[in-house]
């Protein structure tokens, strides 16, 4: 009986303060997700933006800017991808590599819309491993 009014008294209420206090806190609506890069700007964006990275990753954007210039926006997804994930990003390429991801998923799409199987076989597989 005593461990129930303490219940209602004061914990009760406490859980139901951090819940509320809790809930008001999240995403700040104001920043909105980032826009994809037009693909013609792409590889002179990350070779701007990586200009003084290490050279391995130097290496991986010189892959991605190669593959955009070939079209070979499968290849290109997959090197964006290795380069989203090394670890030492600075925040304005972070920013360019999630923008580079979304440009050349819309890209994919695209070639996908317009019969190319390797662009439908990629996005099968990243939808598989999301």
């Amino acid at each position: 009986m005593i461990i129930m009014r303490l219940l209602r008294a004061t914990i009760l209420p406490a859980l139901l303060f951090l819940s509320l206090a809790t809930a008001n806190t999240g995403c700040d609506r104001a920043s909105s997700p980032p826009e994809p890069i037009a693909i013609e700007e792409l590889p002179g964006a990350l070779a701007k933006t990586f200009a003084k990275a290490k050279p391995e990753t130097k290496d991986l954007v010189t892959k991605v800017a190669d593959s955009l210039k070939s079209q070979n926006f499968s290849k290109a997804y997959g090197e964006i991808q290795t380069l989203a994930g090394t670890s030492g990003l600075n925040r304005e390429q972070t920013t360019l590599v999630t923008r580079g991801v979304l440009c050349l998923n819309n890209a994919l799409q695209a070639a996908q819309s317009s019969g190319d199987q390797k662009a439908a076989e990629t996005l099968r597989i990243r939808r598989a491993t999301k």
